[in-house]
C-alpha cells in the first residue's frame, strides 16, 4: 500500500472577519469608543465592538479593523469625527505618490461611509485560499540582517 502524500503547506486558518458591508456599522463603534461612550456588550455587532475596543496588532493611533471583501482581507482605517483633515484620503494619496516615485505600495482605496472616508488597504501577508487565509512566507526585517 502505497504511503498518503501530504501538501507541506499548512492549511488556511478558519476565521470570520467582519465584512466591508459592516463599515458604517463599524464607524459608528470606532465614534462610540473615541467618544468614551459605552459600547454595550449585549449589541448584535458585539464581534465588531470586541475588534475595535481590542485593537489591532497593526498599532497606531487611527481606529482601524480588518474586514473581508470578495477579493480578500482588507485593513479598514478610520477618520475620526474631530479630525482637522481628512487622513484616509491624505494616506492614500501617500500611497498612490510613493508607486509613482516607482516604490512598491500596498494596494488601496477609499469609499465614503457617511460624511467620512474610510481608506482600505490590502492585507498583502495574507492570501486567500478555498476554505481562509494563509500567511505567505515573509521575513521581518530586523532578522534579515542576523543571516
Amino acid at each position: 500500500m502505497p504511503c498518503e502524500t501530504r501538501d507541506p503547506t499548512p492549511p488556511a486558518p478558519l476565521r470570520k472577519y467582519n465584512r466591508t458591508i459592516d463599515l458604517e456599522k463599524l464607524q459608528a463603534v470606532s465614534d462610540a469608543i473615541i467618544a468614551d461612550d459605552e459600547v454595550p456588550r449585549d449589541d448584535p455587532d458585539a464581534q465588531q465592538a470586541h475588534e475595535l475596543l481590542a485593537g489591532t496588532s497593526m498599532g497606531g493611533a487611527r481606529p482601524k479593523v480588518v474586514v473581508e471583501a470578495h477579493d480578500g482581507l482588507w485593513l479598514a482605517k478610520f477618520n475620526r469625527v474631530d479630525d482637522r483633515w481628512d487622513h484616509a484620503k491624505t494616506e492614500r494619496a501617500m500611497l498612490l505618490l510613493a508607486a509613482e516615485c516607482g516604490i512598491r505600495s500596498a494596494t488601496s482605496k477609499c469609499t465614503t461611509i457617511g460624511d467620512r472616508n474610510v481608506l482600505l488597504v490590502k492585507r498583502f501577508d495574507r492570501e486567500k485560499e478555498k476554505h481562509g487565509y494563509r500567511r505567505p512566507h515573509a521575513e521581518r526585517a530586523h532578522i534579515a540582517p542576523r543571516r
